[in-house]
């Protein structure tokens, strides 16, 4: 059986598909729709609010459809929803936010097809802002760890950073799951951890007796490794990639000045390796302090021989990971000298520069083409303040630093994300006691980690985007402490948003693989040894039960269906959303409704690639209830139904 709504009817490519008394609005399709006599200058207007934008129309032909786009980075036009126009050409509606999109301004655009040559397309922008929740990573281990600050994350929400123990030397430590572990160094007074993989390797550098320091890598099962160094007596590492990589410094002949080096392990991930000199642009010294996955480095080089100014470089291998190269002069913003601090996957890199006021300002250089040689360093300014620095960028070309406010009197951590600068402190809960001074590491899922104060004390901390809907992402526990998987939430099932993500983290002992028990594929780790994780981006609504091999647990990701607006009237156009994208080659969504007073769900659409509808609900008043599940055409083989999303209908 279907369920019965009224809907406006729009062609998809295919002809007309009608299930019941419902055409479907295809999500990024092409809508081709016959319009009436339309005023000369169609218009939109926008306004926001968290997750949410709001439009309004007016000058489009009468009593015809709408369809509206947000323009996602990444992804191009992504389908935002359908609203008919009224008998004077005006409209208006509420669209959900994709949760991919970063805060900053942006594109909505309506169109109107006009005859069969013509379309009519308005654009207009609007500011989305973020939300986040903070934790304080090292709560756990807050007496043995003092003035800690997150240096950098991974992609399964793994943190490591530095604090001072209880005679004020540098400790390092690992957050993972809740638990902090602190990490050995090699014999000295000293060590700082400075980056860690997705495997959960941490490199660092640390004292060793009789006063000088090493670089070393880290893991939870084989403990410390020291990595030497090319020539000299000390070492520094700096950042490491997923094959375990290590880039810093090392010192050579014949001055002993240290030099930009890559550690290159012989196997991925292994414990014996090269270090590789990575040369100057021309000066004594330089040193790297960011790298990639395929092993291009960024860092800071002395120009000149007795010159102490010094440019952001870009190194790159001459094949991906290798150790042999060249380095390449990024520049300035103007001014006498730079500095890089982090390079993402696609070659951008970030950094600081004296602009030609001589105030030091952090940049963004992208390059021509990925991985390219050649490119362009934009200022990205400052909070208001005269000075501010990047540290950190992740594939989406999200930026995280620290900017002086207004009067230089303060400083705070900051995002820059969509052509705006944004503090993170805005982002907070009210009276959440903290303030955030500092973002150095910011993985793909969005997560920021760095250092701030709560309720005046000095902690290192962890942002985790959110939405007014719940959070982006979620984190689940997997240990050996007892039969059941432990979700973040202590609750077996774990909940996230449309497009949001989900970190498994092994907390050993043992190994543990995560799969997808609803037989349908969608996904599965390889298995993790302990201090590892495995993430995975959830798109469509539904229940997705997994399990583990090991010692056996299980549990489920709930993902909602999502509707704008929650409220409304018979004449309201409800935009419904399963998901922001179309399904996977291979699967499909159903998606089902109840009607008030109705004791069964219904079939709203089944089978079907699209990922949202608009639809008017005006069979009567009240609440108006959907779910939907993502499966398998080839086996028949589907997640369990979402939760239960609604809407309210008056009168």
């Amino acid at each position: 059986m279907t369920f019965p709504v009224t809907i406006e009817g729009v062609r998809t490519g295919q002809g007309r598909r009608f299930i019941g008394t419902l055409a479907l609005v295809m999500a990024m399709g092409t809508c081709a729709l016959t319009a009436a006599n339309a005023l000369a200058e169609p218009t939109i207007k926008t306004n926001t609010a968290p997750g949410s934008v709001g439009v309004r129309g007016a000058g489009w032909a009468s009593n015809e459809s709408v369809v509206c786009e947000i323009f996602v980075g990444g992804r191009g036009w992504v389908f935002a929803g359908h609203l008919p126009t009224d008998e004077f050409g005006n409209f208006g509606g509420v669209f959900r936010v994709p949760n991919d999109l970063p805060p900053g301004t942006h594109v909505l655009r309506c169109r109107q097809i006009r005859g069969h040559a013509q379309q009519t397309v308005v654009k207009e922008a609007f500011t989305t802002e973020p939300g986040e929740s903070v934790d304080d990573i090292i709560k756990a281990a807050e007496e043995a760890v003092q003035k800690a600050q997150g240096n950098g994350n991974n992609g399964v929400g793994q943190a490591t950073g530095i604090g001072k123990d209880s005679h004020g030397h540098y400790v390092a430590w690992l957050s993972s799951g809740g638990q902090v572990t602190p990490i050995p160094g090699l014999g000295g007074s000293n060590t700082q951890a400075n980056g860690i993989n997705d495997a959960g390797q941490v490199a660092g550098t640390s004292d060793l007796p009789g006063g000088i320091h090493h670089a070393f890598i880290w893991t939870q099962a084989g403990g410390p490794r020291d990595l030497g160094t090319l020539a000299g007596t000390d070492s520094e590492g700096f950042a490491n990639n997923d094959l375990g990589q290590v880039a810093g410094d090392s010192q050579v002949p014949p001055g002993l000045e240290a030099h930009a080096a890559l550690w290159n392990p012989l196997t991925p991930n292994g414990t014996t390796g090269t270090w590789f000199d990575l040369g100057t642009l021309g000066g004594s010294a330089s040193t790297a302090f960011a790298l990639n996955s395929s092993g291009e480095a960024a860092g800071a080089s002395l120009l000149t021989g007795g010159s102490q100014l010094s440019h952001a470089f870009l190194w790159k291998p001459e094949a991906p990971n290798g150790g042999t190269g060249h380095m390449f002069d990024l520049g300035t913003l103007g001014g006498a000298s730079s500095q890089a601090f982090g390079v993402n996957a696609l070659g951008d890199v970030v950094g600081i520069s004296r602009t030609k006021a001589g105030i030091s300002h952090p940049f963004l250089w992208t390059p021509s083409s990925a991985h390219g040689t050649s490119g362009k360093m934009a200022d990205l300014g400052t909070l208001g303040g005269s000075g501010a620095n990047a540290y950190a960028v992740n594939d989406s070309g999200e930026v995280v630093g620290s900017s002086y406010l207004r009067g230089n009197a303060d400083f705070h951590a900051f995002l820059y994300g969509a052509g705006k600068l944004f503090d993170l402190n805005r982002a907070l809960p009210k009276h959440s006691g903290w303030v955030l001074y500092a973002a150095n590491g910011i993985n793909d899922v969005g997560q920021i980690v760095g250092w701030g104060t709560f309720h005046g004390h000095q902690r290192a901390f962890q942002l985790s985007p959110t939405t007014r809907l719940g959070p982006l992402t979620a984190r689940i526990v997997v240990s050996g402490s007892g039969a059941n998987i432990a979700a973040a939430s202590a609750q077996p099932a774990t909940r996230v948003v449309l497009g949001g993500t989900v970190q498994w983290q092994n907390r050993g002992p043992g190994a543990y693989a995560v799969s997808d028990a609803s037989g349908m594929g969608l996904f599965g780790s390889p298995a993790l040894a302990p201090g590892t994780g495995y993430a995975f981006q959830f798109d469509a609504a539904g229940t997705y039960p997994y399990s583990t091999t090991g010692t056996p647990g299980k549990g489920t990701v709930k993902v909602p269906v999502e509707t704008a607006p929650r409220k409304g009237t018979r004449k309201t156009t409800f935009q419904l959303y399963w998901c922001f994208c179309r399904a996977p080659k291979g699967y499909v969504f159903d998606v089902q409704a109840k009607r008030p007073g109705a004791k069964l769900f219904r079939s709203l659409t089944g089978g079907t690639t699209i990922g949202g509808l608009g639809l008017r609900l005006a069979q009567g008043a009240g609440n108006y209830r959907f779910r939907a599940r993502m499966r398998r055409k080839a086996s028949g083989k589907a997640s369990a139904w979402s939760p239960i999303a609604s809407v309210r209908v008056t009168k």
